[in-house]
C-alpha cells in the first residue's frame, strides 16, 4: 500500500495535504504487516523517521532523481540515513 505525501512536496503542482508521520503510524496500524510505502517528501534527514513511524520503505523522486548531479550518491545518502 502506498500512501502520501508524507511531507511538504513540490513534486505535484496540487499535492494533497501532507499525512505526516501520524498518518503512517495510523495507517500502520491498521493495515498490521502489510508492505507500506511511504511517498512524497521524503529526503535523507527524514527518511529514518518515517521507517520508525511504520513504513516498510519508501520511494522518492526528487530527493534522488531530480535536480541532482549524481543520482547514485543520492541514492547512498538515503540509505545510509535509513539506518
Amino acid at each position: 500500500l502506498a500512501v502520501g505525501p508524507i511531507f511538504q512536496t513540490a513534486t505535484k503542482a496540487n499535492p494533497d495535504p501532507p499525512i505526516g508521520l501520524a498518518g503512517v503510524t495510523e495507517i500502520r496500524a491498521a493495515i498490521g504487516q502489510f508492505p507500506l510505502v511511504a511517498i512524497g517528501g521524503i529526503t535523507p534527514p527524514n527518511v529514518k523517521i518515517t521507517l520508525e513511524a511504520g513504513a516498510s520503505c519508501v520511494a522518492v523522486i526528487s530527493a534522488a532523481l531530480t535536480g541532482t548531479a549524481g543520482i547514485t550518491a543520492a541514492m547512498k545518502d538515503l540509505i545510509t540515513a535509513s539506518q
